[in-house]
């Protein structure tokens, strides 16, 4: 009877209970093993916000080191470098069966755009894609480790989501997991030495060349060469004058009111001629649509049968343009294996005007004033204009910027110089 007074006398305060329970439960949250941690956070979730406190910060850190361990584990068990053996060597057969289907016109018809084989090509090109876009999933299919590891990550994912926490940036569900693994194989690198080479300088001479392409046209351009690279073929070069040739023939297309490869004007009566037109020494197959997104004319080529055999064609370089008065409209895509120009000095201004474009600081009057001036003496008044009133507005005071406004103003705009010197 005493021990049980005394017993009732120092009775720890229910807070107290709460608050030393909810610290063995932090510790127990932090353990590695997962059935302790995991049933930590079921009785955590019991006492609200504290609890779920808990959960995010116990989850988050050992997802983070989850993250280290998987990544780890991945390249050092040696199964990243046997398993992209056997899916390049499948995906290899996949590339080779689906080119085979695509260019055999018996399956895939220049009838009725060859809506007869579409579902047959579809099923190909989506064999290729399951390899490319996911090659981790078939690791997963064979490495028991590899998988217990990626359902763990996804049970600490879920308890941050449950008790109401933010996951890592990149890290909102499995999805972002797949990608992770996925980064750990180099699909891109699945092809021939010199083919990977050349895919990889050829796109950052895409990226970083002088074009005029628009955002839509180098979708379109992005979107082709992605699809290339995917199955195997050589990506393109942008070219100037096949983009210029293109956007040509879109605007005339809609000026005269017609949609064909053969122009009503003689000049212009064949992609050839009208590459010739804009200094390419040849032309090769052509594609038009009409569409309002790059996106939509891709995929309506990609769905045409003898549009979609350009696509991927023995093809060295490429022009996208779309025209008329709300350009969007019609889009004109030129491909050619003629003479190449990356490497060689470009002199037109519009392009040299695009490199400066890139370097300019906006907000800085006296950059707007230079660009100002070198615009007005290449000849392309209407931009100088527009840079030297910027000037102004930037900075009232600009003695130059307004002498310079005003010259622009009385002068009007000058001529061009060449697309490219003389060889």
């Amino acid at each position: 009877m005493i021990l049980l007074c005394l017993a009732q006398t120092i009775a720890v305060p229910v807070d107290d209970e709460v608050a030393l329970r909810l610290k063995v439960l932090k510790r127990q949250a932090g353990e590695k093993r997962q059935d302790r941690r995991l049933a930590a956070y079921e009785e955590l979730l019991e006492f609200g916000d504290p609890g779920s406190q808990i959960i995010v910060a116990a989850a988050s850190r050992h997802l983070g080191r989850q993250l280290q361990d998987f990544e780890k584990s991945l390249k050092r068990s040696g199964a990243i470098g046997k398993h992209s053996k056997m899916l390049r060597d499948e995906l290899d057969r996949r590339r080779g069966a689906a080119l085979a289907v695509i260019f055999d016109r018996a399956i895939y018809p220049d009838e009725d755009h060859g809506s007869v084989g579409q579902p047959r090509v579809d099923e190909m090109v989506n064999l290729v894609r399951e390899i490319w876009d996911n090659p981790a999933v078939h690791l997963f299919d064979v490495e028991e480790e590899v998988t217990d590891m990626f359902n763990a990550l996804d049970d600490s994912l879920q308890w941050i989501q449950i008790a109401g926490g933010k996951t890592p940036e990149g890290m909102d569900s499995v999805d972002d997991l797949f990608v992770r693994a996925n980064a750990c194989f180099d699909v891109e690198s699945w092809a021939p030495k010199s083919t990977v080479e050349w895919n990889r300088s050829t796109r950052e001479y895409n990226r970083t060349g002088l074009f005029s392409l628009d955002d839509q046209e180098r979708i379109v351009l992005e979107l082709n060469n992605d699809y290339r690279w995917m199955l195997g073929r050589r990506v393109m070069e942008a070219d100037e004058r096949l983009i210029r040739a293109a956007r040509d023939h879109s605007e005339e297309m809609e000026e005269l009111g017609y949609f064909s490869h053969s122009s009503p004007r003689p000049e212009n009566s064949s992609p050839g001629k009208r590459a010739r037109k804009r200094g390419y020494p040849g032309g090769g197959a052509e594609n038009i649509a009409g569409s309002g997104s790059g996106r939509g004319a891709f995929n309506a080529w990609y769905n045409s049968s003898g549009h979609h055999r350009n696509m991927l064609g023995r093809h060295a370089q490429i022009g996208i343009g779309r025209g008329g008065e709300h350009p969007g409209r019609l889009f004109t895509q030129n491909f050619g294996s003629a003479s190449s120009v990356r490497g060689r000095t470009v002199t037109d201004p519009e392009l040299l005007y695009i490199g400066r474009i890139r370097e300019l600081d906006s907000e800085d009057a006296t950059q707007q004033y230079e660009l100002a001036r070198w615009c007005s003496a290449v000849g392309m008044g209407e931009k100088a204009r527009t840079h030297a009133e910027r000037a102004c507005e930037l900075d009232p005071k600009h003695r130059k910027a307004r002498e310079l406004l005003e010259k622009i103003v009385a002068e009007g705009e000058a001529g061009h110089r060449p697309l490219f010197p003389a060889n």
